[in-house]
């Protein structure tokens, strides 16, 4: 459920992401160069992409790690510091990583020189809805949908599965898609309008989709307005704790996501109140659920 993307920058606007970091002494006549100018930039051929710890992939820890390397004459990495990092080992996978990448070297005038290098890494958390195994299921079944899908044409999709619905309204596999289609589609209320309707575990499954998506919204828009970002907040709080009712407690990895979504919205929602009892309140429910997300769960202990 994760993915590293990985890119690479030389300019000033990385090392001015990253902040003020130790100074680097200044290159030998033979030593290490900056790229620029004439100095013409190196370019990964090969590496291992770095893994995310499992530590951050349950916390859901996203973000960049900013690297410098000395990239030596052979296209070689010779050292790697931090000079922006990220917590739960995310720092280590990074430079293990970029240990292991071998560059066509930079050049001067023609000639392979060493370089210091800007290299960023991207730490991001797919998104969970493609995840599902009612979804994955519903897909196989239903290629016409699945390519529209992999289009990231929900509207067409959404579309195609109404005029099926139509012809067979008792077919819940359908309204399990439709919800699908809303929730790829950003629409959120209408999403948690239909997955009420799907029953049994799939029905907490594409619950759960929708909490994942109101978390996904709020991260990706933090200055907007404090309506919209209530509205969003109580849908997904409402989303996940259904899917806490539905939710198979035989998958371990489900509950515990459902529990820590659930949590980082009533954090969430924290914000937006002005009642300190009420604000307090919701932390303190929140870091339960996280407490229980982590503590270890004998299998078909109740997740409530």
């Amino acid at each position: 459920m994760a993915a590293v993307v990985l890119l690479g920058a030389a300019g000033q606007a990385a090392r001015s992401a990253a902040g003020p970091a130790p100074a680097v002494p200044a290159p030998s006549p033979d030593g290490p160069l900056r790229v620029g100018g004439e100095v013409k930039p190196p370019v990964k051929i090969s590496g291992d992409q770095p893994a995310y710890t499992e530590a951050a992939r349950r916390a859901r820890v996203t973000g960049i790690v900013i690297l410098e390397a000395v990239i030596d004459e052979h296209g070689e990495v010779t050292t790697v510091r931090v000079l922006k990092g990220l917590p739960m080992g995310l720092d280590d996978a990074a430079v293990d990583a970029v240990k292991t990448w071998k560059f066509t070297p930079a050049k001067r005038l023609g000639e392979p020189v060493p370089v210091y290098y800007i290299l960023t890494v991207n730490f991001q958390i797919q998104a969970e809805f493609t995840f599902g195994p009612a979804f994955v299921a519903f897909l196989r079944d239903h290629a016409e949908v699945r390519a529209l899908v992999e289009e990231d044409d929900f509207a067409e999709a959404g579309a195609l599965i109404d005029r099926w619905a139509a012809e067979r309204p008792a077919d819940e596999t359908l309204r399990l898609g439709r919800a699908y289609m809303h929730v790829g589609a950003g629409e959120l209320e209408d999403a948690w309008r239909v997955a009420q309707s799907v029953s049994g575990p799939e029905g907490g499954e594409v619950a759960l989709s929708i909490a994942a998506k109101a978390v996904e919204l709020l991260r990706a828009n933090p200055g907007a307005p404090a309506e919209d970002r209530s509205e969003t907040v109580e849908l997904g709080v409402a989303a996940a704790r259904l899917a806490a009712e539905r939710i198979d407690d035989e998958d371990g990895e489900a509950v515990a996501y459902a529990l820590r979504t659930t949590a980082e919205l009533l954090r969430a929602q924290s914000e937006l109140v002005t009642d300190r009892a009420r604000r307090q309140a919701l932390l303190d429910e929140a870091k339960a659920l996280e407490a229980r997300a982590d503590a270890p769960r004998p299998p078909g202990a109740p997740l409530h």
